[in-house]
């Protein structure tokens, strides 16, 4: 079954955010420690327009982290959205592989 992306398209950050909050709880991998901006970034600031999205996850000092960054024509990179999981690499794979799915990586 063909996912449609969510559109991101003048949609602020926070907008996207619970739109894939919303879809990654339907699906059951939603990280349940964090998952947001990081603070630096401002929610209701327009989602940045890229050229490409990536999104993986990482291993860190707290569990497993699912990153979702996007870079620019310049390959400036910045991360537009961050979670965090205790539930093992696996779930975080998981969880990533959803926000790629329902963002259109």
């Amino acid at each position: 079954m063909k996912v449609k992306p969510i559109e991101i398209e003048n949609k602020t950050i926070g907008e996207v955010l619970k739109e894939l909050e919303k879809r990654l709880k339907s699906e059951d991998c939603y990280p349940e420690e964090y998952f947001d901006t990081l603070p630096s970034v401002d929610p209701e600031q327009k989602f940045p327009e890229y050229s490409w999205l990536v999104c993986y996850p990482s291993t860190g000092y707290e569990g497993h982290y699912i990153l979702i960054e996007v870079a620019n024509v310049d390959e400036i990179r910045k991360v537009a959205l961050f979670g965090v999981t205790y539930q093992g690499f696996e779930f975080a794979a998981k969880a990533a592989l959803a926000c790629a799915k329902h963002l259109g990586a």
